[in-house]
C-alpha cells in the first residue's frame, strides 16, 4: 500500500522557553508517534510559530499563509493542531484552503476552553469557523464536554484526550512519605502561590518540590522555604523519574485554557495520586477520593484540607486506582485515532 503523505502543522517546543507548554509538548509526542508509523504514513512537520515574542505570531502567520499555498499540493492530508489564537485567525484559512485543494483535513483543538472562545465570537466569525474548521474531515477535541457540546454542529467529531506513552506494566511500589511535587510552568494560574500558602501552614514533615520554567515574572525565590524547594526546569524525558521519586502530584490550576493537563496523565501512568482543582474538565480524569482529590480553585485552605486527606492507610488504594485509570489515556490507543482519520474518510 502506498504511504499517505501528511502535512503536520503544529508548534513543538524550541530552544525558546516561551515555546514550552502543554499544547507544544503534546504536539511533539503526537509527531514522534506518527513518525514511528512510517510504514503506512509519511509525516512532514511545519512549525507554525518561530518568533515567540508577544504579538509576533502575526509575522509567522503571514509567512505560513503564503508558504502553505506552495506546499499543500504535495500532501494527501493536512493535519492542523491549533492554538487558541489560531482558531479565529489562520485556522479557518488553513482548513478552507486545504479543502479547496482537495486534501483531507483534520483539525485538533487543544485544551478545554474553545466553547467559551466560540461564544464570544461575532455571528460572522462563527459563520466563518462553521464553514471552514467545522467542515474538516475530522475535528478532534481534548475533552468529552467539548465533544458533547459541539456534536450537533460538527458531523465528524472525535475525542482525542491528552495522552502519554505507557512505560510501566506494573505499578511501582512506594510508601507515603508526604513528598509532594509540582511540575508545570511556574505561573500563578497553575496554582503556584496557592501551594506556597498551603505549605506555609503545614508542618515540616510535608515537603513540596517545584519543577518547571519560570515565566510571567514570578519571583522563584518565594518558593524556597522550610518545606518548599524550587528545583528548576527539567526535560520531558526526566519527568517520569521525578514523579517516581515523589508521592503525590499537586496542580491546583485555574488556568483559563486548561483541558486535560499532561502532567496529570503522566502522574496516573506511574500510579501517582493527584490533588488538583475542580476546574474546567479536570473532573473528567481525576475523581474525588478515587485517584485523587479536587480542591476549590484559588483556595489554599481547600488545598490544605485535600492534602490532609491522603495518609498511610489510603495511599496504596489511591495509587492503584490512579494506575488503572491511565489506560484510556495510553497514546498507543489514542493517537491511533489520528492514523485512522488519515487513512479513511470516517472514524
Amino acid at each position: 500500500m502506498e504511504r499517505v503523505n501528511v502535512l503536520f502543522l503544529a508548534n513543538i517546543p524550541t530552544d525558546d522557553l516561551r515555546s514550552v507548554g502543554g499544547a507544544t509538548v503534546l504536539s511533539k509526542k503526537v509527531l514522534d508517534f506518527l513518525q514511528e508509523k512510517n510504514r503506512i504514513i509519511n509525516v512532514e512537520h511545519v512549525q507554525i510559530r518561530k518568533l515567540w515574542r508577544p504579538k509576533f505570531q502575526l509575522i509567522d502567520y503571514l509567512y505560513l499563509s503564503v508558504k502553505y499555498l506552495f506546499i499543500v499540493n504535495k500532501y494527501d492530508v493536512v493535519s492542523i493542531h491549533s492554538t487558541p489564537d489560531m482558531n479565529f485567525t489562520i485556522g479557518p484559512y488553513l482548513s478552507f484552503v486545504g479543502k479547496l485543494f482537495g486534501k483531507k483535513v483534520t483539525y485538533h483543538f487543544f485544551g478545554g476552553n474553545f466553547n467559551n472562545q466560540y461564544l464570544g465570537f461575532s455571528g460572522f466569525l462563527k459563520w466563518i469557523i462553521e464553514k471552514s474548521i467545522f467542515k474538516s474531515d475530522c475535528v478532534f477535541f481534548e475533552t468529552q464536554s467539548l465533544v458533547n457540546e459541539f456534536s450537533d454542529r460538527i458531523k465528524n467529531i472525535e475525542w482525542l484526550p491528552n495522552s502519554r506513552r505507557a512505560i510501566l506494566s506494573v505499578r511501582p511500589q512506594r510508601n507515603f512519605k508526604k513528598r509532594f511535587v509540582f511540575i508545570s510552568r511556574i505561573i500563578e494560574e497553575k496554582g503556584v502561590e496557592i501551594i506556597r500558602q498551603a505549605f506555609s501552614e503545614l508542618d515540616s514533615s510535608y515537603s513540596i518540590a517545584f519543577y518547571g520554567p519560570v515565566v510571567g515574572g514570578y519571583d522563584r525565590d518565594r518558593l524556597d522555604t522550610e518545606n518548599s524547594t524550587y528545583k528548576g526546569a527539567i526535560e520531558n524525558h526526566q519527568v517520569v523519574e521525578v514523579l517516581k521519586e515523589n508521592d503525590v502530584l499537586l496542580l491546583p490550576t485555574f488556568f483559563e485554557g486548561e483541558g486535560y493537563p499532561g502532567i496529570i496523565i503522566e502522574a496516573l501512568s506511574v500510579g501517582m495520586p493527584v490533588i488538583t482543582t475542580d476546574w474546567k474538565s479536570i473532573g473528567e480524569i481525576v475523581f474525588e477520593g478515587y485517584n485523587g482529590f479536587l480542591a476549590k480553585p484559588r483556595d489554599s485552605d481547600s488545598l490544605k484540607e485535600k492534602i490532609g486527606l491522603i495518609n498511610h492507610e489510603n495511599f496504596e488504594t489511591l495509587s492503584n486506582n490512579a494506575f488503572m485509570s491511565f489506560e484510556k489515556f495510553d497514546s498507543e490507543i489514542v493517537f491511533n485515532k489520528l492514523i485512522k482519520s488519515y487513512l479513511s474518510t470516517k472514524i
